[in-house]
């Protein structure tokens, strides 16, 4: 009777056992066949790196044909391979139409046979992508997304890419003036065309603006000043909605811009001093720069313009560097409205370009300065029809330009901020860039014995009695 009871419970132990090893295997098998279908990670990361923007959903929804994204790597699975291929799973996942392949172009150069054509626009193969669509391709190398400052722009790029094949996909257009010595291949050009804007350039002298109102205009540091007639041409186009965007360049010693400038102090009541802000209060301590130094780089003052809070309630800051002051006059048109955008603190002042670095003096203008600021102006056709042109002024070109691609400040975000905020739901893709997670978990030793007791040494231990009063009740029953 014994034996029979001994039997039984040997035969009930088997099959539990038998039966938990089954279901963990099936489970397992259930949850890999369903990984590559239904997003079943979670990113814990604080910019949540792992997980798709609204936009970049939205993009990836119109994807209406077979689109392959081809990763090529060296034959070693590093971090950085690792991370691309999670993000793209995300894709794969979101819409069934989009697929990854990964190849190893060092052991198997033949599996490149079918994207020769692309492989022609690659320098650098390694970590580089293909993105196919029928006959059209696109490539992006491993330098456009692999930051060396603590960010990933991976989201950024496949979406803008993924947004080529997409139809009826708009490429917004950013027109920059010619013929005043504007600046070129600033950081300004460079940053828009990673976002997938069209950057075209017009000579008021010999073209007309677009007719579309929609586009946006970029004066970019002139140096030489603007005819009567191309002020004619800029205030018809901003009377019909039209949106320009003005940034000076302070240390321009030789630009002379009376038209241009007379025109901002009469029709928009936006006056350009030209001496150079100072703010020693706010400069940029960590800065090795001259400009820091000096105090004409300085961390700027956020105000309450839908431009920059949501850069404000994100708790980060804009950074400007060799700004003139502008200053709205109290006589400003009816039809005009303005809204600063970036200031100084109470304790800067204005220095000459001459002067600058030399101490403050009681010549010296001082008080809190606005160096950015938005304007809109509303007209009216003979039928009562309303149009509103808007208008960004900044006293600093650098601000858009060499200081935009320093990610530990939000210089990107304040210009495509300004942009969403002319064109409204005519802005291009701005996924952002995403912080990459720092280093690993670290636990002080107050904190890891008392885990690592409980984790490695209580819980196994107690299993393990629990198991043998279990084994001894039954034995000797």
């Amino acid at each position: 009777m014994k034996n029979n009871k001994q039997i039984k419970y040997l035969i009930n132990s088997s099959v539990i056992i038998v039966g938990a090893v089954l279901v963990t295997v099936l489970l397992n098998a259930v949850l890999v066949a369903f990984d590559s279908k239904i997003p079943l990670k979670v990113s814990l990361t604080r910019d949540e790196i792992y997980e798709l923007t609204d936009e970049t959903k939205e993009i990836v929804d119109r994807v209406t044909d077979d689109t392959k994204i081809v990763v090529l790597y060296n034959g070693q699975t590093t971090e950085d391979m690792m991370l691309l291929t999670d993000i793209i799973e995300k894709y794969t996942q979101r819409n069934d139409k989009i697929k990854m392949e990964t190849v190893d172009f060092a052991n198997n150069p033949t599996d490149l046979a079918p994207y020769s054509e692309a492989i022609k626009s690659i320098s650098n193969p390694h970590y580089a992508m293909i993105f196919a669509q029928g006959d059209q391709f696109d490539t992006a190398e491993a330098s456009s997304y692999i930051s060396t400052e603590g960010t990933s722009n991976i989201e950024r790029i496949i979406t803008n890419k993924l947004a080529s094949f997409v139809d009826g996909f708009k490429i917004s257009s950013i027109t920059m003036t010619t013929g005043h010595g504007e600046k070129t291949n600033s950081g300004f050009e460079s940053v828009l065309k990673m976002y997938n804007y069209n950057i075209k350039s017009v000579d008021l002298l010999k073209e007309d603006l677009p007719a579309d109102e929609k586009t946006l205009v970029v004066i970019n540091s002139p140096t030489g000043d603007f005819s009567a007639e191309e002020i004619d041409k800029l205030d018809a186009f901003l009377d019909r909605g039209g949106n320009v965007q003005i940034y000076f360049d302070p240390l321009a010693s030789n630009a002379e811009l009376p038209r241009l400038e007379s025109y901002l102090a009469n029709e928009w009541a936006i006056k350009r001093n030209h001496g150079v802000v100072v703010d020693m209060s706010n400069k940029l301590e960590s800065a090795q720069e001259t400009a820091a130094k000096y105090g004409i780089m300085a961390l700027a003052e956020l105000t309450d313009s839908e431009i920059v809070s949501p850069i404000k309630t994100s708790k980060r800051s804009v950074l400007y560097s060799a700004s003139n002051s502008l200053e709205i006059a109290g006589d400003k048109p009816g039809t005009v409205e303005i809204t600063p955008v970036l200031k100084t603190t109470n304790n800067a002042y204005l220095k000459d370009v001459a002067t600058i670095g030399e101490n403050q003096t009681s010549d010296d203008k001082s008080g809190t300065f606005d160096i950015l600021v938005a304007a809109t102006r509303k007209a009216y056709t003979l039928n009562e029809e309303e149009f509103t042109g808007k208008l960004l002024v900044s006293g600093s070109g650098y601000t858009m330009d060499t200081l935009i691609g320093d990610t530990r400040f939000a210089n990107e975000d304040l210009l495509l901020n300004s942009i969403n905020w002319m064109r409204g739901s005519e802005a291009g893709i701005t996924v952002r860039a995403k912080e990459l997670p720092q280093g690993s978990l670290t636990m002080p030793n107050s904190q890891f014995w008392p885990w690592f007791i409980v984790l490695v040494v209580f819980i196994p231990v107690g299993i393990c009695v629990w198991g043998l009063v279990v084994w001894m009740k039954r034995r000797y029953k």
